[in-house]
């Protein structure tokens, strides 16, 4: 008995430790003066650098929205990064390689059109490990614009990398643990100073700026003079104009005698007039 528990400790100290499941997180946020900007961001949680090899090696998703809304605009983060860096640059699905290895075109993480209620996203890091930069821990992937409130659902794209969640690792026979999170998009407003139409018995927005949006607002705000309204809903939010902070003055989140001058300003030379909302990227 006592030479088998030997025999057994023996083995203990010559049989490596093997390596632990990777975990991923993806999460989206939400900011943007607008309230309508959705940053996609991951988190490798267990990666260790620089000795580790649990680091990420692609990502696919496909992200959607919904209640109407669409994808107005993109901002590829990690194409910010350069060539030789840590960064998740390549586009597996968009881009153009020339016989001769020469690329002609880095393309885009998203591959096709916005304005829909789709779009599949994919990026690749080319790391030359151990010589070339460490992988990324964690960094945001994404940003993009919707059109109005919404719910953004991500799920993995497996036909672009082969795997259910979307997340493919340098050392392919870790199988990651991947956490999926989606964001809810709320109080966006799609034309500042529009909250009146003239249609019973919703009133909703109409696209056009009237004088009639002007009194409304000045009557919401007219209790609270001097004092400062949190935006609650996607109409205060279009009422929401102006902020504190140079040099942008961006809306700010509360209403306040400021953003009722301002729109009480843009208004009065054209008293009488209906004022067209200006057209979004989609329209």
């Amino acid at each position: 008995m006592k030479k088998f528990i030997m025999v057994l400790v023996a083995l203990a100290l010559v049989v490596p430790a093997l390596a632990a499941q990777p975990q991923v997180d993806i999460t989206c946020s939400v900011g943007g003066s607008n309230n309508d900007e959705v940053t996609v961001s991951f988190n490798n949680v267990t990666y260790s650098p620089p000795t580790d090899s649990n680091a990420v090696r692609a990502f696919g998703f496909i992200i959607t929205v919904d209640n109407g809304a669409v994808i107005e605009s993109w901002d590829c983060v990690q194409e910010h990064a350069q060539m030789g860096t840590a960064g998740y640059w390549v586009h597996p699905g968009c881009i153009v390689i020339e016989p001769n290895g020469v690329v002609s075109d880095y393309g885009s993480c998203v591959c096709g059109d916005i304005c829909t209620s789709e779009i599949i996203v994919g990026m690749a890091s080319l790391y030359a490990t151990p010589a070339g930069p460490p992988a990324q821990k964690n960094s945001a992937l994404c940003k993009f614009t919707v059109s109005k409130d919404c719910t953004i659902t991500i799920v993995g794209d497996t036909m672009s990398t082969g795997s259910t969640d979307g997340v493919v690792m340098e050392d392919p026979s870790l199988t990651p643990i991947v956490n999926l999170s989606g964001c809810s998009v709320v109080n966006v407003c799609t034309c500042k100073g529009d909250v009146w139409g003239p249609i019973p018995p919703n009133f909703a927005p109409d696209g056009v700026i009237t004088s009639t949006d002007v009194s409304k607002i000045i009557g919401w705000f007219y209790p609270y003079t001097g004092q400062s309204i949190p935006v609650t809903t996607p109409l205060q939010a279009c009422a929401d104009v102006w902020g504190p902070i140079p040099p942008n003055f961006a809306p700010d989140g509360v209403i306040t005698s400021t953003d009722v001058s301002k729109i009480i300003g843009w208004f009065y030379p054209y008293t009488g007039q209906s004022i067209a909302c200006p057209a979004g990227p989609c329209d």
